[in-house]
Order: C-alpha cells, then structure tokens, then sequence
C-alpha cells in the first residue's frame, strides 16, 4: 500500500494519546537543609532544574502500538507516569480518550 493512502487511513482513525509541548522539570537540591530552607523561605533559592522532559509531541491512533525506547535516565519511565496521572507535567498538555491503565515498576530481576 502506498504511503499516501496509509497516511489517510491513520488520520481516519481516531486519536486516543495526544501529547503536546510536553515538558517536565524537577527541583534538584544538594542537601535535606537547602530544600527545607526554600520550602520555609521561597525567595530563598537553593536548587538547580534539571528538565527530564522538553517540549514532547506525540499522537497514537486507534489501533496502534507505541513502544518507549531509550538509554536509562532518558525520561522514559517519567513519560509513562504522565500519561497515567501518576506525575504532572511542568507544562504541555496530555489528552487521553479512553481507558489507561499503569503496569510500571516491572523490573527485572535476574
């Protein structure tokens, strides 16, 4: 089949993941002290962000597989728990029609 004709029988299909300028970023802290101090006195900064997450576009189809791969620390596992509600995102939005369900922290061990 051509790749015009699957082109348009994708966008027949109905979106059922679609994520938008997705961006996540965490609050890095050296010691318990420095983010107890920020918590008490917010003008007070003693962090560093790191950004797991920088500006992601993604839409899956009915009826397709999408699999997450990516060296460790690469945002794979954060970008799951955003899809399923676990953890929020900084910014970006994230639409889900239908049902999802979580199966992380599944690891190996052997």
């Amino acid at each position: 089949m051509s790749d015009k004709k699957e082109n348009e029988k994708r966008e027949d299909k109905k979106t059922v993941i679609k994520i938008t300028n997705l961006v996540k970023e965490y609050k890095m802290f050296n010691s318990k002290k420095d983010r107890l101090l920020e918590a008490i006195i917010p003008k007070f900064q003693r962090h560093t962000t790191f950004r797991a997450m920088d500006n992601l576009n993604l839409e899956v189809k009915e009826g397709e597989v999408l699999g997450i791969l990516g060296k460790n620390g690469a945002g794979k596992s954060t970008l799951l728990k955003m899809i399923t509600g676990v953890v929020f995102p900084t910014s970006g939005e994230i639409k889900i029609n239908g049902r999802i369900s979580s199966l992380l922290e599944l690891r190996n061990s052997i």
